[in-house]
Parts: C-alpha cells; sequence; structure tokens
C-alpha cells in the first residue's frame, strides 16, 4: 500500500479529479512527488486512461525530458502514481512571477521543449496536452530546464492522422482537433507555438472571453503579433511561431524544420 511506504506532505496543485503532493518515503526519506487519483468519481473508461498515462510513463523511463515515473499503486479508493519532485513548480507559475521571459531565456527553454517533444515523437507518442502548466522547472534558479510532465490525453500514433479523441486545453489546443480531423504527434508542433508566444509575453495568441470565440479564432488561425509587444523581439523569433502557428498540419513547420530555424 502507499500508505506503508510513503507520507503525504503539501499539496502542490488540484486539478478535477486529480491532485498532486509533495510526498516522502518512509524508509530513505527522500522527497517525491505524488498524483492522487480518487476512484469513486471515475468511470471505468477513466480508470483506462490511468492505467494508459501509466504505461506511457512506463514506456519513457530513462528519458531525461520527461518527469520520471517511481512507483505506481492501485487501490480500490485511489490510484497513486508515484513521480521524481521538481522543485522548480511549473512554467506557468514561472511567467506569472517574472510577467514575461527574456528572449533568451524563451529561447533557452524552446530548444529544451523541441528535443523534449522530439523524443516522444521518436518514441510514436504524441503528448496532445503541451501547455505552460504541464512544463516542469528543474529549480528555482534557472528558467529553461524542464521536463515534460502529464502524459493524461497521451497516445500512441500508430499511422499518421489515426487519433479521432477531441482532447486537450482550449487554449494551446490544435485546429485539427477542433474540427474533429483525425490527428497525429503535428498538435505538439502547434502547441509549442502557443507556448513561444506566451513565453515572449505573457499572454497566449488567442484570447477571448467566450469558448465559441476562441475556439473560430483558433480554427480560423486568426492571431496576429501586436506591435508594441513585438516590437523588441527578433525576426528569427517571429518567423518559429509563424511556421508553427499554421492551421493545416501538412503545411505547419516540422520537428526538423523548428529544430533547424535561425532563432534555436
Amino acid at each position: 500500500k502507499f500508505a506503508n511506504m510513503y507520507t503525504l506532505k503539501t499539496k502542490l496543485r488540484k486539478g478535477s479529479y486529480a491532485t498532486v503532493w509533495e510526498c516522502q518515503h518512509l524508509e530513505t526519506k527522500e522527497t517525491f512527488a505524488v498524483k492522487v487519483i480518487q476512484r469513486k468519481e471515475l468511470q471505468p473508461k477513466d480508470d483506462e486512461a490511468v492505467l494508459n498515462e501509466v504505461a506511457i510513463m512506463q514506456s519513457l523511463m530513462g528519458n531525461k525530458y520527461v518527469v520520471q515515473l517511481l512507483d505506481f499503486y492501485e487501490e480500490e479508493d485511489c490510484f497513486y502514481i508515484v513521480m521524481e519532485y521538481m522543485t522548480g513548480g511549473d512554467v506557468f507559475d514561472r511567467i506569472v512571477e517574472k510577467t514575461q521571459y527574456t528572449e533568451k531565456d524563451a529561447r533557452d527553454l524552446t530548444l529544451i521543449l523541441l528535443k523534449a517533444v522530439s523524443s516522444l515523437h521518436q518514441a510514436g507518442i504524441a503528448h496532445r496536452d503541451l501547455k505552460p502548466q504541464n512544463l516542469l522547472l528543474e529549480s528555482k534558479l534557472n528558467n529553461a530546464r524542464i521536463k515534460l510532465g502529464d502524459f493524461g490525453f497521451a497516445r500512441r500514433v500508430h499511422t499518421p492522422e489515426s487519433l479521432t479523441t477531441r482532447v486537450g486545453t482550449p487554449t494551446y489546443v490544435a485546429p485539427e482537433i477542433l474540427k474533429n480531423i483525425p490527428h497525429d504527434q503535428r498538435v505538439d508542433m502547434w502547441s509549442v507555438g502557443v507556448i513561444i508566444y506566451v513565453l515572449l509575453v505573457g499572454y497566449p495568441p488567442f484570447l477571448e472571453d467566450s469558448q465559441s470565440d476562441l475556439f473560430l479564432k483558433i480554427r480560423t488561425c486568426d492571431w496576429k503579433f501586436m506591435e508594441n509587444d513585438w516590437k523588441h523581439i527578433s525576426k528569427d523569433a517571429k518567423a518559429l511561431i509563424k511556421g508553427l502557428l499554421v492551421s493545416d498540419p501538412k503545411e505547419r513547420w516540422s520537428m526538423r524544420e523548428a529544430l533547424r530555424c535561425s532563432w534555436i
């Protein structure tokens, strides 16, 4: 049982059906993070989703760009996913703290993010929920050294355009998902574009009060660089964002193009 091995310490964040805590191993006194998922609120298919998340994390053990899975408990009331503890918090909180990133820090983070996402894609996995909240920082002292977390929406991509479920986070979701077009790893490239935009100016390219207006803007790829906020930012940074925030996934920059662009 989880309680025989670990003790819960501080609550780190709460989601709709899961809570992430800091926990301590009773014997070694080492600190870890644990995602606690209440099973009473879950449907059988949600159980399956948790087991899928764990299976994907297991397959990524040893990947230095991914928050590592250390232990998993399936108990009557809860699932416990024990992971390495990233002491720097998430990139969303870091952006709030700083208002926005310097271009150098944004570029350093983007390079690591591209390599991280590339390592998933090479393993045949689409993350499908890339956003600043799911990028975890190794320490309070560095703004760029991140690992990918939260594989709840991640899926294996067996053939191109083979994923059909409508998932993601509204601000970061790719147009093809909203259009109910079968998709693949290319949705992650769109989300990376949105993340880079947010890092550089502190707000996303798509901002609407109503979700239907927001989705219309994303589907029609209706965004721009606000002159005042972007005038000090290099053409190369903007070129990468322009290459990624392209509605048609076939025209969108590939991982190879992104890694070889001038800014990177």
